[in-house]
């Protein structure tokens, strides 16, 4: 689709469509609890992007890292034989579910090396696993952080009702009031773009995912190009959940 001389595609519409929702959330709620929202994604999601980007690699190294080792040398390395141990590996990868078996990437693998079980827990399965503490992480927190918060603003919410409707007869206080809620609505829906850039690039980056049909629409969109370059979060995780 061309608009004034610019291809877009869909990802390009969705990006436009979530942050004029947001705006429009924003013009019916007004700046009060909108300025609220806008400042609890602010702390939210920048808590939500660098627990994503710095847990996954302790929490992984401290408590995952030794039962990984084990289960290889029990299901994988029993033996010193390559081609038992190759069985062993296939089929343990085919036993795994579609979401896992597809995102293992075998192409850096060596089983030369005296110490495989070790090379087959660091190469193939400590990728995938970072991926989903990752992504595990980031859901946990997001639900703890704006699941306390909503129940906080809520209850604002209801107080500044009463407010609003002593204000209904001031027409200009009403029309300021759903205005900067608007464009602080606006910026509520430009953080959760950020999000979802970040979110891209980052699947990018991780092999057998980044073939697939979404995310290269994605990595064609005018917009993910143009945002890619001001993402405030990259000062954060350099563009990586």
């Amino acid at each position: 689709m061309t608009i004034f001389n610019y291809t877009v595609n869909y990802v390009d519409l969705i990006i436009v469509g979530i942050v004029l929702f947001f705006g429009f959330v924003g013009l019916n709620k007004g700046i009060f609890i909108t300025l609220i929202n806008f400042i609890r994604y602010v702390v939210g999601l920048s808590a939500c992007m660098i627990s994503a980007d710095r847990l996954p690699q302790p929490i992984y190294d401290n408590y995952l890292k030794e039962r990984v080792v084990d289960v290889v040398n029990q299901k994988i390395v029993t033996s010193s034989n390559i081609d038992e141990i190759m069985n062993n590996f296939n089929s343990v990868i085919n036993s795994l579910p579609n979401i896992i078996k597809n995102n293992i990437d075998l192409t850096s693998l060596k089983l030369s090396s005296n110490n495989i079980s070790q090379n087959i827990t660091n190469e193939v399965f400590e990728p995938v696993i970072i991926v989903f503490l990752k992504v595990i992480i980031f859901i946990v927190i997001f639900a703890l952080f704006f699941g306390i918060t909503g129940a906080v603003i809520s209850h604002i919410r209801r107080k500044n009702k009463n407010k609003r409707k002593e204000n209904k007869k001031k027409s200009f206080v009403v029309f300021m009031d759903r205005l900067i809620g608007f464009l602080f609505g606006f910026l509520k829906g430009a953080l959760v773009v950020f999000v979802f850039v970040s979110a891209v690039t980052s699947l990018l980056g991780v092999p057998n995912i980044a073939d697939n049909q979404f995310l290269q629409t994605a990595a064609n969109s005018q917009l993910y190009q143009l945002l890619l370059n001001y993402n405030p979060f990259n000062v954060i995780t350099e563009g990586i959940i």
